[in-house]
């Protein structure tokens, strides 16, 4: 489970809305990033839209631009706190409908290397938060 937050300049003002960066760039990895549509629904139900989206391959390419005062990005919370320059942004909180994911590991069951299988133990032994109902499948799961 990860806590997503907004990052803007050090000079930006307080943001509530969507609509307090409207007019700001959003730097965003591509249109099928799970965190972009949750970003993008965010501006939705706000009942508007970022003036202009730029794709970025990399939290440190989105931090460096943002640093730079070019806009705003959505990163994960433990993300930004490893990296070196988090002190030239700031770190706004998002509402709780977009401020929490989960992200999943997936494979193939014909990809089930040794590497994947010490990942899956690993990630289990660090950071098992499974959800405590019977929605969903145990994450750790091969794909069909």
């Amino acid at each position: 489970r990860e806590e997503m937050v907004l990052i803007t300049g050090l000079d930006h003002a307080p943001i509530t809305t969507a609509r307090d960066v409207q007019d700001d760039t959003l730097f965003a990895f591509r249109n099928s990033c799970s965190y972009r549509v949750k970003l993008e629904s965010w501006y939705r139900d706000s009942q508007t839209a970022p003036d202009n989206v730029m794709e970025i391959q990399s939290y440190h390419a989105m931090l460096a631009c943002v640093a730079g005062g070019a806009g705003v990005a959505m990163i994960p919370a433990s993300v930004l706190k490893q990296m070196p320059d988090r002190s030239r942004v700031q770190a706004h909180t998002l509402p709780p409908a977009y401020r929490n994911t989960a992200t999943w590991l997936m494979w193939r069951r014909d990809a089930f290397t040794p590497n994947v299988e010490a990942l899956k133990y690993l990630i289990i032994e660090k950071f098992d938060d499974r959800p405590l109902n019977d929605e969903l499948i145990y994450p750790l799961q091969a794909a069909e």
